[in-house]
């Protein structure tokens, strides 16, 4: 039997936000690395970040992380998550539940990595306590990664994808209750009277008018006449996970070869009502493209295309973000590389409409790649991902980075960046597909299991600096301590041996009120 996760602190201190853009190391001082797959706002304009942590140098053992940040990236709570069946579980996706203010949080848990063999989790858990809502683990034998995740009201979605027994790879969708984190519907898709095939599921958006969900990914097509080939998939739904179509897109660069695409896909919804989607693309001849895309919803028909080379960009296979900003174009996260090949994270925008290039930008800071961009209102886009820092505690292993673009525009790139003509036919394939339902929870693999208790770690410049106002000590802090400690809280728990709470966790705590803050 699997037991459940343990969300357990994040030992180490955050350095004070520097001057944009701002990075941020969340295991300093212990040996580690991070890679940030998601941002977040919440409700309070705080930045919630999502990724993995891994402390040892040979990245063997994988952790997902939770790290909580002021609007101006200053850190103020981080959460470790370990799963004691899991070799690796990365955190992917988080978004705010809008009803109780809640962080859901989508975990890929890699219980065997040969042959691949993983769980997807939904957990909620309180972002500044620590405290677990719920946590749901979906069984399968060797799911495919799990990817894409969005909240639609009172319900949310995961696309996904599932190998089967025939060998092939199936797309499958889960619809969740976002309180209870228990099924709507589970569907797999096979074709109908169509060859085994694999397709992958890699984001899923709603259609906000309508409701029906469109998702993106790609399909290995092996099919009589043609040549086995990776191509494009966009398909639409119902509300109800009922396809409405499959579609296979055929990319083309410059009227060259086929240029299928990699594990790397995004889909957004632009304010009149089209689909956009970005994509990752491996061309032959021009290597790894970023490519944008502008769809009718009514049967997918391509009404705009463009490709990105900035003098190659890319985006990450496994967790590129899209999202529409206020005044109408589309916000992509990626990796812009350099003449000499060196990778930089960076933002960029296209116009909603013709799907052409409009800005960049790439903050002043080392090699490193952008996994997620999100607009923040008027203090401008957020781009989260890696850096890889070549001094300090930790130098030469990843950081997680936090950045935004200066008030001022300085940064943004002053040159058309390389453009490239790109051709997309009109649903080279379209099939018929049929939605295998598992609608009850052990059919689907989902079972709840209880959280573990929790440890928590406020993870301030200042460790006695429990109570607002923050910056200060006084006797509300004092206050706070003594009731973490007559509760027994894990945060009260501040000198060996851990477990117990005696004097020797009060004498910590009141060294640490007497060393005061910076």
């Amino acid at each position: 039997m699997k037991t459940a996760i343990q969300l357990i602190a994040l030992a180490g201190s955050v350095p004070a936000a520097l001057a944009q853009p701002f990075v941020h190391n969340i295991g300093e001082p212990t040996q580690s690395r991070e890679l940030c797959n998601d941002l977040t706002i919440l409700s309070g304009d705080e930045i919630a970040s999502v990724g993995s942590i891994s402390f040892d140098t040979a990245n063997l053992t994988i952790d997902g992380y939770v790290l909580v940040a002021d609007p101006d990236g200053d850190a103020l709570v981080s959460w470790i998550v370990e799963d004691p069946d899991a070799q690796r579980h990365p955190l992917i996706a988080a978004r705010e539940d809008p009803d109780d203010k809640q962080l859901i949080v989508l975990e890929d848990a890699v219980l065997s990595p040969s042959p691949i063999d993983t769980d997807l989790i939904l957990f909620k858990i309180d972002p500044f306590t620590g405290v677990l809502g719920y946590q749901i683990r979906y069984d399968d034998a060797a799911n495919g990664r799990n990817l894409g995740m969005e909240l639609d009201g009172q319900t949310g979605l995961v696309a996904a994808s599932v190998y089967s027994t025939a060998g092939d790879t199936q797309p499958t969708l889960l619809r969740f209750r976002n309180a209870s984190g228990m099924p709507v519907f589970h569907f797999r898709y096979a074709t109908l009277d169509f060859p085994a095939f694999n397709a992958r599921f890699f984001d899923v958006a709603v259609d906000p008018d309508s409701g029906d969900i469109f998702a993106v990914g790609s399909v290995l097509l092996d099919v009589p006449t043609f040549t086995p080939e990776s191509e494009l998939l966009v398909a639409r739904f119902t509300a109800a996970g009922i396809p409405i179509w499959f579609n296979a897109y055929e990319i083309r660069v410059e009227n060259n070869d086929d240029a299928g695409p990699t594990e790397g896909a995004s889909i957004e919804f632009t304010a009149a009502g089209l689909v956009a989607v970005t994509a990752r693309v491996g061309d032959p001849n021009f290597g790894p493209l970023s490519a944008h895309l502008v769809l009718d919803p009514l049967a997918g028909a391509p009404t705009a295309a463009a490709a990105l080379a900035n003098p190659q960009a890319a985006i990450d296979p496994a967790t590129s973000s899209l999202e529409l900003r206020p005044d109408g174009t589309m916000l992509v996260s990626g990796t812009l590389s350099d003449v000499t090949g060196r990778p930089f994270p960076a933002m960029w925008t296209f116009d909603a409409g013709t799907a052409a290039f409009n800005w960049a930008w790439v903050p002043d800071v080392e090699d490193g790649a952008g996994h997620s961009a999100i607009p923040q209102g008027p203090r401008g886009p957020l781009l989260g991902g890696i850096v890889f820092p070549p001094l300090g505690p930790i130098g030469g292993l990843r950081d997680v980075l936090l950045a935004r673009t200066p008030p001022s525009g300085d940064g943004l790139c002053p040159k058309t960046p390389d453009l490239r003509e790109l051709d997309v036919n009109l649903a080279r394939l379209s099939f018929p597909v049929i939605p295998i339902e598992m609608p009850d929870p052990s059919q689907a693999g989902l079972a709840a299991t209880p959280g573990d208790p929790v440890r928590r770690f406020v993870c301030r410049l200042c460790p006695a600096d429990l109570a607002p106002p923050f910056g200060v000590l006084n006797f509300f802090d004092i206050a706070a301590y003594i009731a973490l400690y007559n509760a027994m809280d894990p945060a009260a728990d501040l000198a060996p041996p851990f477990g117990v709470w005696n004097f020797f966790d009060i004498a910590e705590y009141i060294a640490q009120y007497n060393a005061g803050c910076p």
